[in-house]
């Protein structure tokens, strides 16, 4: 299952029925009541590949954590790195393009809060 239709369920509609232009605060707000941290490693990874052909310097946006660095920092510190991504993308006016990618992945294809609990 993917996002659209998490968000649709939670909408009780079968329409994606938010606005058509999400800023970073409806994103936040979205993935913060589908209790998501962040999207697993490898799609972030990509993400922020993609993310970082808009940054002049490079630096300027931090590195997502995956690889190693995964296993070294808490759910509170990838979920908080993730939205700055996503400012980041509203920043350089590329947040639809991340919308895009993120909403089609599955649901499974995000690390959750549920994972916890099971």
């Amino acid at each position: 299952m993917n996002v659209k239709r998490i968000i649709d369920i939670i909408n009780n509609d079968d329409k994606f029925n938010l606005k058509s232009n999400l800023d970073y605060i409806d994103l936040v707000n979205i993935f913060i009541r589908l209790d998501i941290i962040c999207p697993n490693e490898n799609h972030w990874f990509n993400m922020w590949e993609d993310l970082r052909k808009h940054s002049l310097d490079k630096e300027c946006l931090p590195i997502a954590y995956v690889s190693t660095s995964w296993h070294y920092t808490t759910d509170k510190e990838k979920r908080k790195r993730f939205f700055e991504h996503l400012q980041f993308a509203e920043e350089k006016n590329v947040l639809e393009k991340v919308i895009d990618y993120l909403f089609n992945l599955g649901i499974d294809d995000f690390n959750t809060e549920l994972n916890l609990y099971f």
